[in-house]
């Protein structure tokens, strides 16, 4: 008997084909079209040898275009939703858009490793709260060369020196407290070396103050505030992150390996 595990995995994968040839036949379409016109305005031998040369070509240099800070594969998108495409016809751009970004990312991938997200500029504040937020290594690592790095406050403050000034009394308190010491298997050198272990490493917290990540990502949220996370992942340039108008919304389009 075919379990019910087995019925919705063979669903999933049928719907996942289904969307990839809808997904190829939106890109075709637009590439025939640029052929033709290639074609028609310098003959044969330029259209099979020049830009696009190809299906595969096409789809290559879409790709590579993603995640530059020019903009360029957002607007190459745009001009394929906007193709007198019939395939797309009443479908909303979004779903259609980040159904094609999927398929191009993944392009001859041998596993699927890109998750889509589009998401609207008004929506970017919740989208980086449920998402973004992941509290992993990657995401401290960002956090700690990014978004601190050699960033100062308003007043001109170090942040890093700010973060320290957070926690100095916990980390007196660890110091003093020599049978959470034993317990923990931490030892600690003079209050200046501690603090230069602080700025040097995102893990100071977690490694020598026995935090777990999650304390590490509210400490975060706390000191630096999401505001200014927010700010930054917008402007963040990677190539797992882009942006695209659709109609007259604004969307920027993140991957699941925004940090790697």
């Amino acid at each position: 008997m075919v379990t019910k595990s087995k019925i919705r995995r063979i669903l999933q994968e049928s719907t996942k084909g289904l969307m990839d040839r809808f997904a190829e036949g939106v890109i075709k379409f637009k590439y025939k079209e640029i052929y033709n016109h290639n074609l028609e305005r310098n003959g044969k031998e330029s259209a099979d040898n020049e830009y696009p040369k190809s299906f595969e070509g096409y789809i290559k240099h879409l790709k590579d275009l993603f995640g530059d800070e020019d903009g360029a594969f957002g607007i190459e998108i745009n001009r394929m939703l906007s193709s007198d495409n019939p395939l797309i016809e009443g479908i909303a751009s979004k779903d259609v858009a980040e159904n094609v970004i999927n398929y191009i990312l993944n392009y001859n991938e041998p596993e699927k490793k890109f998750r889509i997200h589009i998401v609207a500029e008004n929506d970017v504040f919740y989208f980086i709260n449920k998402e973004i937020f992941t509290c992993d290594d990657k995401f401290f690592e960002f956090v700690w060369d990014k978004l601190i790095g050699d960033g100062r406050t308003r007043w001109n403050e170090d942040l890093k020196d700010k973060l320290w000034g957070e926690i100095v009394d916990v980390v007196e308190e660890k110091m003093d407290d020599e049978e959470w010491q034993e317990e923990n298997g931490v030892t600690f050198d003079g209050l200046e070396r501690e603090k230069s272990y602080f700025r040097s490493y995102w893990h100071y917290p977690i490694q020598s103050l026995g935090w777990d990540n999650y304390e590490l990502c509210e400490f975060y949220k706390d000191v630096i505030g999401e505001e200014r996370l927010y700010k930054v992942i917008k402007t963040y340039v990677t190539e797992n992150k882009d942006k695209i108008y659709l109609g007259d919304t604004f969307y920027y389009i993140f991957t699941k390996n925004l940090f790697y």
